[in-house]
This record gives C-alpha cells, sequence and structure tokens, in this order.
C-alpha cells in the first residue's frame, strides 16, 4: 500500500495533487552548475572587461527580448522538471517509446532490456552519462516513478560504461513505456524519500536561481546534446502565481507570456475566464481536445453508497452534456466510458453511463427509497434519515463548479448533496481515510499503467477506493502485466470493463480540452511532448512590442 500511495502521488500532476518532488526550501538560492559573472540570464550591472568604451559602445540587448516568461499556478518542481532533466526514452505516442538518453531492445519474452546510453549525453556539469548512472536513475525513482515492473526485476547489470542490462523474473511488454516516467539523475540527486534535492540534470537548460514557490528563472543550456530541441529563448523565468484572478491580470498586463505550459497543458483557468479572454480576443488561446474523461469516485466500501441501486441511481442522474456546455469553451465531449474509443484496450463491450433521470427516479423507488416527509429528499426505507451525500473535491473554481452541477442534478431525483470543496491536505486527508460518498479523482491515463497503480484494489489512496470490485482483479492485473500476447490483454480488459461497469464504483463526465492561453509576442509553441507532459520551447519566437 505504501508503493502504492508514492506512485499515486506521482499520478496526481493534472489535478496539482502531485508533490513526490521537493524542492529548494527557503529563500533564493543559486545552483552550484549556474553561470557566474556577466553570464547571468537576470543581467546586473557587470561589464565584461573588453566591452567597448566611449563612442565606440553598442546599444545594450534588451533581455526580455529573449526571455521567456511563464505564469505557473504552483512551483516548476511540479511539473516543469523536463526543463532541466531529460527521460530516459521518450514516449511517440501513448503505448510505444523510442530512442532517447538511451536506446532499448529486448528479448522475446520481455524478460531482458538492454539500455544503451546514447553517445555525448552529458550533465551540465560536465558529468557523462553512463550505465551506472541508468542504473541509479532507476533505482532511485522505482516507488515514485509509474511503474508495473518495480517488483519484477531480477537484476540490474552493469556490462560496461554504456550498457546496462534489465533482468525481469516475469514478462513484462510495458517495460519501456514506463521507462519514459524516469527522469535522468546523477546519484545522490533524489533523497531516500524520492525528493529531488539537487538539480543538475542533462536537459536543455539549466537552473541558475530558485525561491520555491515564487519564482525561479532557468538559462539555455548551450552544449545540450539533442540539438533539436534546444530552447530558443535564452531565458525562462516560471513566475508563480496561485490565485487565478491574478494570473489571469499578469497574462493582460504582459507580466507573464504564458498559462498553460505544464500542468497536464491545461491554462488552469475556469470557464467563465476562458469565456471572457476569448470573447476580448485580445490573447491567443490554443486548444486541443483531451479523452480521458473526468472522473469520479463513489465509495462503494463504506456509507450509504455501498447500496449498489443508490449508486446506480446516482450515475443516470448526471448530465454530461450539460456538464459539456457549462464547463468547456464548446468544445470536449460527454463521455460515459472511462477511455475514449480510440484508446488501446478501451472499452469493446458497450456499456456506456447515459443520463436517464426517470431511469434514475425508478430505481431509488424500486430499492426503497422515498420521500416520506415531503423535502424532496428520499430516505431509505421510510428511516427518517434524509440522503444527502459528501461530495469531495479540491477548491479550483472548476472543481466547484462541477460540484455544484453534480447537486442540481441529484437533488433532481432527490437525492441530497453536500460540496466540500478542499485545499490539497484537507482533500487528501479525506480522500485517504475514506470519509466521503463521492471524490474527484484521477481520470484514467492509458489502460495497463491505471489498472497497475489503482485497478486491483479496493483499499483507500489518494483518490478514494480504487477500482478492484471484486477477488478477480489481481488475478487480472497478473496477466495484463505479465502476458506477451496483445489479443489476451484486450480479452482480459474487456473483462475488468464489464466487472467496472456492472459494479457502477465511478462516473466517468467529460473528456475536457487542454488550453494553452499566451500573449501576441510570444508563438511557436508545441504541445506537450511524450510522457510527463514534457514542455518544448525549441520552437517558440519572442517579438517584444
Amino acid at each position: 500500500m505504501k508503493k502504492l500511495v508514492c506512485v499515486l502521488l506521482l499520478l496526481c500532476l493534472c489535478l496539482s495533487l502531485a508533490a513526490c518532488s521537493g524542492g529548494t526550501k527557503g529563500g533564493t538560492t543559486t545552483p552550484t552548475n549556474a553561470p557566474s559573472g556577466g553570464n547571468q540570464p537576470s543581467g546586473g550591472g557587470s561589464t565584461p572587461t573588453n566591452a567597448p568604451s566611449g563612442g565606440n559602445e553598442q546599444p545594450a540587448e534588451d533581455p526580455m527580448a529573449s526571455t521567456l516568461v511563464i505564469g505557473a499556478s504552483d512551483d516548476f518542481t511540479n511539473e516543469g522538471k523536463n526543463l532541466i532533466y531529460d527521460m530516459l526514452l521518450f514516449r511517440i505516442d501513448s503505448y510505444s517509446a523510442s530512442d532517447y538518453v538511451v536506446s532499448s531492445t529486448h528479448n522475446d519474452n520481455y524478460t531482458e532490456f538492454t539500455l544503451k546510453v546514447t553517445p555525448g549525453v552529458k550533465f551540465t556539469d560536465g558529468t557523462p552519462v553512463t550505465a551506472d548512472i541508468i542504473k541509479y536513475t532507476i533505482e532511485s525513482q522505482l516507488n515514485t516513478a509509474p511503474n508495473g515492473f518495480a517488483g519484477l526485476i531480477e537484476a540490474l547489470e552493469v556490462k560496461d560504461d554504456s550498457t546496462l542490462v534489465m533482468k525481469l523474473t516475469a514478462p513484462y511488454m510495458n517495460t519501456e513505456y514506463d521507462l519514459t516516467y524516469f527522469f535522468v539523475v546523477k546519484p545522490g540527486e533524489i533523497s531516500e524519500e524520492g525528493n529531488f534535492v539537487e538539480w543538475v540534470g542533462t536537459g536543455p537548460y539549466i537552473l541558475t536561481e530558485h525561491q520555491q514557490d515564487v519564482r525561479a528563472e532557468f538559462t539555455r543550456n548551450e552544449d545540450y546534446w539533442n540539438p533539436a530541441k534546444k530552447g530558443a529563448p535564452k531565458t525562462v523565468i516560471w513566475k508563480v502565481l496561485p490565485d487565478e484572478t491574478t494570473r489571469v491580470m499578469a497574462l493582460e498586463k504582459k507580466e507573464v507570456d504564458i498559462l498553460g505550459l505544464g500542468s497536464h497543458a491545461a491554462s488552469q483557468l475556469s470557464n467563465a475566464n476562458l469565456k471572457d479572454i476569448e470573447n476580448k480576443g485580445e490573447l491567443k488561446i490554443m486548444v486541443r481536445n483531451g479523452t480521458s474523461p473526468a472522473t469520479y469516485m463513489y465509495n462503494y466500501v463504506e456509507g450509504p453508497m455501498t447500496d449498489i441501486e443508490l449508486r446506480k441511481a446516482v450515475t443516470y442522474a448526471i448530465d454530461r452534456q450539460n456538464m459539456v456546455d457549462v464547463l468547456t469553451l464548446g468544445y470536449g465531449r460527454p463521455m460515459g466510458t472511462f477511455l475514449g474509443p480510440e484508446d488501446k484496450y478501451s472499452n469493446r463491450n458497450g456499456e456506456e453511463y447515459t443520463y436517464d433521470p426517470e431511469m434514475a427516479k425508478k430505481i431509488l423507488a424500486d430499492a426503497g427509497y422515498k420521500d416520506t416527509n415531503g423535502n424532496g429528499i428520499v430516505e431509505k426505507n421510510g428511516d427518517g434519515k434524509d440522503i444527502v451525500l459528501q461530495f469531495v473535491t479540491m477548491s479550483s473554481d472548476t472543481y466547484r463548479t462541477i460540484g455544484v452541477l453534480f447537486g442540481e442534478y441529484l437533488k433532481a431525483v432527490g437525492i441530497g448533496m453536500e460540496v466540500n470543496s478542499l485545499e490539497r491536505n484537507a482533500f487528501l486527508e479525506r480522500t485517504n481515510s475514506g470519509d466521503m460518498d463521492i471524490c474527484m479523482c484521477h481520470p484514467w491515463t492509458t489502460a495497463i499503467a491505471y489498472f497497475n497503480m489503482r485497478g486491483s484494489t479496493s483499499e483507500y489512496d489518494n483518490f478514494g477506493p480504487g477500482f478492484g470490485v471484486n477477488d478477480k482483479f489481481p488475478e487480472y492485473l497478473q496477466t495484463v502485466l505479465t502476458s506477451t500476447s496483445e489479443e489476451e490483454i484486450q480479452a482480459t480488459f474487456d473483462k475488468i470493463w464489464a466487472d467496472i461497469y456492472a459494479a457502477y464504483v465511478a462516473t466517468p463526465l467529460y473528456a475536457s480540452v487542454s488550453t494553452y492561453v499566451h500573449t501576441d509576442e510570444v508563438s511557436g509553441f508545441i504541445w506537450t511532448r511524450g510522457t510527463q507532459n514534457l514542455i518544448d520551447l525549441s520552437e517558440v519566437v519572442i517579438n517584444r512590442k
């Protein structure tokens, strides 16, 4: 369970729940590998000794002409780490990986993987990447990076300076995909608790200044080993603006250039603010439809939602199209499945939750739920106790709005609900203890990775109970992790989806849009790449007006 919770902290990245990585605590610090003197990106009053003098002086370059300022809701250490660190392998789509810092080959039954270091990769302090470093990279993140091979490793053998062999005790087809979640780090950069304690990577930028939860500054790594993805801006400033109104005002005043980099490519602006920005037409909005729907988990382990008939009624009561209309920019789509049909191993059985309030009322009546005191809220078997469900979510405008809409849908069929919109720590306390009836849940990502992390157990974690609805689920997990047959894995997921849908343990709502919002002075942004929503600044153009 301890390992499961650690892994889930990493999954919480999209919802701003992740806190696996620590950061530099306290005040402003300058990393040991930061450029010094006149090379500091923030400028200053220093003049190089060979600067022209007198009337031959050249006009100083405007530092903001090559500086990108990112507005963010939290510190870069949550979802901006790839400015400093590369990943071992790179995910080219949802299900496969390609060569990156290492290349990978495997034997026929996926029990042995040979990782070869790409020539020329080095850390920004000059340390070359070796097989020993790859070994440490894997060992140091086994309990924090999402993966299904942690319990299968038989050996990590360094064959030579550039070759590492990973041997598993059982086949695992997803190994290379899972390695795309591992940041390349030097020994000592990650603490025993899994927190980053140093910030020297192989990536496109060097951290030069960091004030935790306030500001970070980066300078371009001129010797980056991957020229095609070298950063375009010479300097990047990451400005933390937790308040949404403050973020919008900073963007409108051009105090920041863009919102939405990191944080799962979500601008973290409410629908109302996005609509207002769209209507004004002064800022640029980039929109991309998502595929994994927002999901809310029912506490089917204890409390009133242990009654499957109540869970059915709640599921039929939800008007997903109305939720899309209220919460998106007119894009997005209502979804009654946990993964989109285009996703690998998604539901092929045809089950899809639909909106049917009359069916919800009938289910309640047939199960003995009646309103005996005329207050519009049903009771179970006339016991005089109104069914009022505790809805627990995070404290953002969007999450609160979802709670309000949820409450309206349930009230229309006779179910009461109280919305508990909480800050992160309070939310985690409630979800991990099971003190809720419905709670915000991390949406399904890719089928195997998500099922491995919270699919085979009903124990509580950061998102309430897991999806392990019966005692067959550990067996299902073993099959999808160890099978080398795509047909067998799909057939197993067919059973998984059938059991989940029949149990009514959670509800998908809608697939939202991802948005970048930026000023007209910057362009060339690329949608987040690969695993970990990697920030790609290689084509950014800055044109100050």
